[in-house]
């Protein structure tokens, strides 16, 4: 596939709407952890789809368009952020 410059300019935005994007998801995630903590205090949140959700909704939203984006380099782990209790 040949690339344009509106492709170019079409790549730029989405790579600024991906770290947008990105940053929601993640504060979307804290959001949910601090609800379910209030929802079921009892119970344990799900780290399984905690540690997923940022990649789920970044593949949900980007889609195929994903194998033209950069390779984005992963974020050293800050350990959990589950809200104290």
């Amino acid at each position: 596939m040949s690339r344009t410059p509106n492709s170019d300019r079409i790549l730029r935005h989405a790579v600024k709407l991906r770290s947008a994007v990105k940053d929601l998801a993640h504060g979307g995630n804290i959001i949910s952890q601090w609800c379910h903590g209030l929802d079921e205090p009892h119970e344990l949140p799900p780290t399984d789809w905690i540690k997923c959700y940022p990649e789920t909704v970044d593949a949900w939203v980007f889609g195929s368009l994903r194998a033209l984006l950069p390779v984005e380099q992963p974020e050293p782990d800050s350990g959990s952020q589950t809200p104290a209790r």
